[in-house]
């Protein structure tokens, strides 16, 4: 077969015919004693994100204060957060008893 140059390219079917099959190495394996797979069995520890509790919310909160104090967030990633915390002191302010102190401060479970 050639191409428009006049190169010689061999017959893609010939050239494919060449190539190892699944099938021809299992055969060979077979054949000389050997099995074509092993079979390996282990036990693997995947780490789980566990979802955060409103136990955890002001931690967080107070984790994320401490890289925004020191610059350590790049201002593109702000404009995400910066409408968030806005709408958790509305909803705060929402509830009076909350931010007025007029409730023992304790946490609640």
């Amino acid at each position: 077969m050639n191409d428009v140059a006049g190169h010689a390219w061999p017959d893609p079917e010939v050239a494919i015919g060449h190539l190892p099959t699944p099938a021809s190495e299992q055969g060979q394996a077979a054949a000389s004693g050997r099995s074509a797979a092993q079979v390996v069995q282990r036990r693997v520890q995947v780490p789980v994100v566990r979802p955060m509790t409103r136990q955890d919310w002001p931690e967080a909160l107070r984790d994320m204060a401490e890289p925004l104090n020191d610059g350590r967030i790049y201002d593109r990633d702000l404009f995400g957060l910066a409408d968030a915390p806005s709408e958790v002191l509305a909803a705060l302010d929402r509830r009076a008893h909350i931010r007025s102190g007029a409730l023992e401060r304790r946490r609640f479970v």
